[in-house]
């Protein structure tokens, strides 16, 4: 086998050969490429719970950002990875209009594909904002990333459903939300997938960033609180009875009870 020809430069890294043969693929390919990355995202979230990954899809996600090579481009590049987070991370939504399948069955698809879509958008316009701002720069991407996350919260009423902080939940880093809330996880997620995306190309600032997380991932073990009550503690119970959507907001229909010990 010839030895490697000097002037070629240095041997590229496993992420930099993978980012070369995706951007030699077809738009729509991509997008379905970007689009499993997101699953892949939400299946860290529950009830699936598989947290590690999360950071693996987010590197995913990365990774299609690197090879945008316009803001339009990176926009659908972010829709299609949002679309396919949000399609998986929320498909419980289409379960009531499974309990009168006969007349509502038929928009359980309609209600999935808009929401997701729809919430898609603000993922689309975060990677068209970094890519305009500052070409493929990491930093940027997560800072654009976070704050679209922190702007579905609010926006228009606000969904903070599905964020994607929350591939954490079955971490033990989950216990950390108690000091940086919902949206620092999803910072550290972030950060988590770019650290990813670095190994394969041999940086030490990414071997850096995940001990980092691997020690706050340890620790949040820590924090864990006793999950059992006290025996004094007070017991509440609330319960809703299956009333017709028409009463259940009726104070007879519902019942909210505090009493000082268990029954």
């Amino acid at each position: 086998m010839p030895d490697r020809d000097p002037s070629q430069g240095p041997p590229l890294g496993m992420t930099q050969r993978t980012e070369a043969w995706a951007a030699g693929l077809s738009r729509l390919r991509q997008m379905l490429l970007v689009a499993c990355a997101g699953a892949l995202a939400a299946l860290a979230l529950a009830p699936f719970n598989l947290w590690p990954l999360g950071p693996l899809g987010i590197a995913g996600l990365f990774a299609a950002f690197q090879i945008a090579h316009s803001s339009r481009h990176a926009f659908w590049l972010g829709w299609a990875g949002g679309t396919g987070y949000f399609a998986l991370a929320l498909f419980w939504i289409v379960e009531p209009f499974f309990v009168d399948l006969a007349r509502h069955g038929w928009m359980a698809p309609f209600a999935l594909i808009f929401l997701s879509g729809g919430l898609a958008l603000f993922w689309g316009a975060a990677f068209a904002l970094a890519r305009w701002l500052g070409g493929r720069r990491a930093l940027l991407w997560i800072a654009a990333m976070v704050a679209a996350e922190f702007t579905r919260s609010y926006v228009l009423t606000g969904f903070p459903w599905a964020l994607i902080g929350y591939v954490w939940s079955a971490s033990p880093m989950a216990q950390i939300a108690a000091f940086i809330g919902p949206h620092g996880l999803s910072f550290l997620a972030m950060v988590s997938g770019v650290a990813l995306w670095g190994l394969g190309t041999y940086r030490l600032t990414s071997v850096a960033a995940l001990v980092a997380l691997a020690a706050l991932l340890g620790s949040g073990a820590y924090l864990r609180v006793p999950t059992a009550p006290a025996p004094d503690a007070p017991v509440i119970r609330m319960v809703q009875p299956n009333a017709p959507q028409h009463q259940k907001w009726g104070p007879p229909m519902s019942s909210l009870s505090l009493t000082d010990s268990s029954p």
